[in-house]
């Protein structure tokens, strides 16, 4: 078997895809900039879509003859689910997952997408039934386990997916109508980042550790600093300090926001606002991601758009 595409087959194929779209789009996008802030979320939908592209070719090259659809309330598609998601994660980010793919599908694999039993589920992530009397009660109960069971991406996918098909019964229920309040909730845990979010050195702390946060909920890797150079007025955007100051402010915040993010009561509450914005809106993780970090930095006052590929 070939080894699964890389980021950066990823990144080539979206660039093509996105300058054929968007021939007048600048030839560097700056996440700085407010002029690239449409450019640069359409350049993200393209990836996103390059990158499920790639998973599915992947994936059907392992399970020729797994369905076509997977449904995440059905116990039997449970482990291809986790196969597919193994494999979009690691095509997404370049990151080594759960399972080798460059030697073939996993050995349980072959009588799971011949119909046979499928691999068990990871203990305690029994769907919850929508008949049930306490069904909220139990999806809560169960999106509490499966988010907090150190799954990353692929834990707030199958909790996306199970909101998505039963979103009839869940959006009925008012604690669900409005799933980014879930990070809302969580400000009390991390008040001085939201209550005075500073400048210069400060400011830049306080990014790194709702970037480190929101990483850390998907697994992602840490992605250098990059120095937003001038201003809309020519100036230096912080001239007090040095790009490494600032870099190595950016990258303690980091480390707190990823140690904040590993908390379950964190993992839980980012894990759904996620989760139900990409039901909710019927977008990629991605995109829902990107959507819970800027509403946290416009909590603490901050108005620059900000995406979790440009730090």
């Amino acid at each position: 078997m070939a080894d699964l595409p890389m980021q950066s087959d990823v990144y080539a194929l979206t660039d093509l895809e996105f300058f054929d779209a968007n021939p007048g789009a600048p030839e560097k996008l700056d996440p700085d900039n407010p002029e690239h802030a449409d450019w640069i979320r359409a350049w993200s939908r393209i990836r996103d879509d390059v990158v499920n592209r790639m998973t599915d070719k992947a994936f059907f090259e392992f399970f020729p003859s797994a369905p076509q659809k997977l449904h995440p309330n059905d116990p039997a598609d449970s482990t291809l689910i986790d196969y597919w998601n193994d494999i979009h994660d690691q095509i997404y980010d370049g990151r080594p997952g759960r399972y080798n793919w460059s030697t073939g599908p996993p050995a349980s694999a072959d009588s799971v997408s011949s119909g046979g039993t499928s691999a068990p589920s990871p203990a305690g992530t029994g769907l919850p039934d929508i008949h049930d009397p306490n069904f909220a009660e139990e999806f809560k109960k169960w999106a509490h386990v499966t988010l907090t069971g150190g799954h990353g991406a692929a834990a707030v996918i199958e909790v996306a997916s199970f909101w998505t098909a039963e979103g009839t019964v869940l959006f009925s229920i008012a604690e669900f109508t409005t799933p980014i309040g879930y990070a809302l909730m969580l400000t009390d845990l991390f008040s001085e980042v939201i209550e005075a979010f500073g400048e210069g050195l400060k400011r830049e702390k306080n990014r790194g550790f709702l970037f480190g946060l929101l990483w850390e909920q998907l697994g992602r890797p840490d992605i250098p600093w990059k120095s937003p150079g001038l201003n809309s007025l020519g100036l230096p955007d912080d001239p007090f300090h040095s790009d490494e100051e600032s870099a190595e402010a950016f990258n303690e915040g980091v480390q707190e926001g990823r140690a904040k993010g590993r908390e379950p009561d964190v993992r839980y509450g980012l894990g759904m606002a996620i989760a139900g914005e990409m039901a909710k809106q019927g977008i990629s993780i991605e995109i829902a991601a990107n959507n819970v970090l800027n509403e946290l930095f416009r909590q603490a006052g901050h108005t620059r758009f900000e995406s979790l590929d440009f730090p």
